[in-house]
């Protein structure tokens, strides 16, 4: 409700850890499915968030002296990165309608941070700003994942990302209506009719994507780590009597759209046992206290379609 006052935030020193890493990817000639991240902005947000989880996993709260200054630090820290990525999503918001009603300029801030081109890269900011507001609400402060307030960021994510998934060939197949493998089904109870979602997939579908080269850079784990905090969230999903292709994208249940699509890119890196993609993800912003768990858990329902 009020106001924040960057100037008086007593934040966490930042680290440098991905502002070095984007500028080289940056200056290699991109192709169509290359990825990029553009906003400057974004990423000083995530060097700050980078900064509250080195100091969560290492805070000793044995040392009296230290930790008044140090809990101050991090409450702003974490204070002052939640309003900024507010900041972010509202430019965003402001972006897309300055596009529909044709008022687009140059002096749009947004379109300056994020140094729009003809590029062919797949711009990953808007996706992963999403995803760094998720990890905040549930790893930082420790919301349920299952909380329904999750919903309307979750959807937006998944809504970031379908042009992005698609680009690169991830997005699992939907099976024809009816057919055995459909994700549609209808069961009779008495006289009443009900229809059910299946939130499983074949491993056809998955082995069907050609793999890539076992290549490895900032931006792959960066769409990786968005993946795997989307398949975090455990929001129940919508029930609905229609039918669509890619239903579990349409139809609100998000979080099977995340976990096909972290099976499919997992497959696609030559991802096959839970130690790499820990490793990879630890790559991007890593809390032990929360990702641990959460990593079992998802690894627990993709690991049958990925591993060799």
């Amino acid at each position: 409700m009020f106001p924040f006052i960057p100037q008086l935030a007593s934040s966490l020193s930042l680290h440098n850890r991905f502002k070095g890493r984007v500028l080289e990817v940056t200056t290699r000639p991109p192709g169509p499915k290359d990825l990029a991240i553009r906003n400057r902005e974004l990423i000083d947000i995530f060097e700050l968030l980078n900064s509250v989880t080195e100091c969560l996993g290492s805070f000793d709260y044995n040392n009296l002296s230290n930790m008044s200054t140090e809990r101050v630090q991090l409450s702003d820290s974490i204070y002052l990165g939640e309003w900024r990525l507010f900041q972010l999503e509202e430019s965003y918001r402001n972006l897309r309608t300055s596009k529909r009603t044709g008022s687009f300029t140059l002096e749009d801030p947004i379109h300056i941070n994020a140094e729009v081109t003809c590029s062919p890269a797949i711009d990953l900011s808007e996706s992963l700003m999403f995803a760094g507001h998720l990890f905040m609400h549930l790893a930082l402060r420790g919301q349920p994942p299952a909380a329904p307030r999750h919903r309307g960021i979750m959807g937006a994510l998944a809504i970031s990302l379908y042009d992005t998934l698609l680009a690169i060939d991830i997005l699992p197949l939907p099976e024809p209506y009816g057919s055995p493998r459909s994700y549609h089904s209808t069961v009779s109870l008495g006289n009443t009719s009900i229809e059910s979602w299946s939130t499983t997939t074949t491993n056809t579908s998955i082995r069907s994507i050609p793999p890539t080269k076992p290549e490895d850079d900032f931006t792959k784990n960066a769409l990786l780590w968005i993946l795997f905090v989307g398949s975090c969230v455990r929001v129940p999903p919508i029930p609905t009597r229609f039918h669509f292709s890619h239903h579990d994208f349409l139809l609100d249940d998000h979080r099977q759209f995340f976990i096909h699509a972290l099976a499919n890119y997992c497959h696609m890196r030559h991802i096959t046992d839970k130690e790499t993609l820990s490793m990879k993800l630890k790559d991007i912003l890593w809390l032990n206290s929360w990702c641990e768990n959460q990593l079992s858990m998802v690894w627990a329902e993709i690991s049958d379609r990925v591993e060799p």
